[in-house]
Formats: structure tokens, sequence, C-alpha cells
């Protein structure tokens, strides 16, 4: 955990948006991260991660172990596992920004509503932060997970991904498409989201697009 995250410190746009706020001397929350043997979300489904509302002015991650142990349902690569924190770190954020909305970075992104709207809907729950996370933040996500590709993958592993067949259509699967890096790191950035509408209207069920994003999330997660 910590060689992945000290990684990511070294990101501007992880730091803009985690280390800059949260770290330091400063007192308004402090974040702590925590790692459990499992961890489960509200309705006791084992998820890889979560992040609690502030209390007391402290802000709990907790990771599940099973992430980062060989051969469970949850073992992830270490590209995954830097999404993992990059997404639970701007679940932290956007409790910060909720509370702070002129202070740290803009969360606007590529919506025609300002912060101060898209944080009062989502105190209303008129909007998730999952749904703010897709329309607003998804893009730092995978710009953050391209700056450091090269840090937590090999050559071998890259190398394997680029040369395994992939294809655009499931029926019938024959028309070849080439790995795209920036791809990968856009979908990825949408893992642990599909249940937005944006992913929903992005990926709709059975679609060519779902296929194709499915091959990506599961070549990656088998061979990087």
């Amino acid at each position: 955990f910590n060689e992945i995250y000290n990684k990511l410190s070294d990101v501007p746009e992880f730091k803009a948006l985690f280390t800059d706020i949260f770290g330091g001397n400063q007192t308004r929350l402090n974040v702590n991260f925590q790692m459990d043997e499992h961890v489960y979300n509200d309705v006791g489904i084992e998820v890889n991660a979560t992040t609690a509302p502030p209390t007391n002015n402290s802000i709990i991650i907790k990771v599940n172990k099973q992430c980062y142990l060989n051969n469970t349902n949850f073992t992830q690569t270490d590209l995954e596992k830097a999404k993992t924190i990059i997404h639970e770190a701007l679940h932290a954020f956007l409790f910060y920004k909720f509370a702070n909305q002129t202070t740290g970075p803009d969360i606007s992104g590529f919506t025609q509503m300002s912060t101060t709207e898209i944080l009062n809907a989502w105190r209303l729950v008129a909007i998730s932060d999952h749904n703010i996370m897709f329309n607003n933040l998804a893009p730092t996500l995978a710009k953050i997970l391209k700056e450091i590709l090269f840090k937590v993958t090999t050559p071998e592993q890259r190398a394997i991904v680029e040369s395994l067949p992939m294809y655009n259509t499931p029926n019938p699967p024959n028309s070849l498409i080439s790995w795209n890096w920036d791809t990968y790191c856009t979908y990825l950035s949408y893992q642990g989201l599909e249940g937005t509408e944006g992913f929903k209207a992005l990926f709709p069920i059975g679609s060519d697009a779902r296929f194709v994003y499915n091959q990506y999330i599961a070549i990656g997660g088998a061979n990087l």
C-alpha cells in the first residue's frame, strides 16, 4: 500500500486533490487509511474499500486486505490498487468540498453546473457522489492513472496486454481492435461507477461499447 500511495503522492493532480488538503499540519480534516481483513459497504456487501463521512474532523478510509493478497476474489493489480486509493481519496475530497466550497480545486468539470450547484444537489440527494465522480472527476482520475502507469507496471506486462486479441463486437467477434492505454486508463477510472446514469448511458448492457469496456477491464486485471 505505502509504495503505491507514495507514487501517487508525486503526481500533481493527486497532491492537489488529496495530500495538499489533508496532509501536513492543517487542522480542517484528517484522513486515516485502515487496512481491514475484509471490508463491507452499508448493505453488507464486500467491497474493495469504503470512505466514511467525517466524524470529529476525521475521515476513515477502509481498504480491503484481500485486494493485496494473491488469488482472492478481490486481488488487484498495482494499477487497480492505485485506482482504488484515488477513488476513495475523491470521496474524501468531496466531503472536504462540501464543507469548504471556495477552497481547493474546482469540480465543475465538463458540466454546466458550478461547484456550489453540484454540492447543493448532492446535499439534497438529487445527485450521488458517484455521479459527481463520473461526470466531473473521472478525467482527473484517469490522468493520475496515466501518470503512474509506467511506475506500477513492467514492460513485459504491457507487452502482453498489447499482444492479446480484442474485438469491437461480440457477434461475430471478427473485427480486431488495438489496445490503447489512454482508453484503458479512462475505462479503469469508471470502475466502481457502473451504477451511475452516465456510465449506463455510455455502456448499455449488451452493447458493443459495454463489450469493449469489459474486455479492457478483464485483460488489464488479469495481466498487469
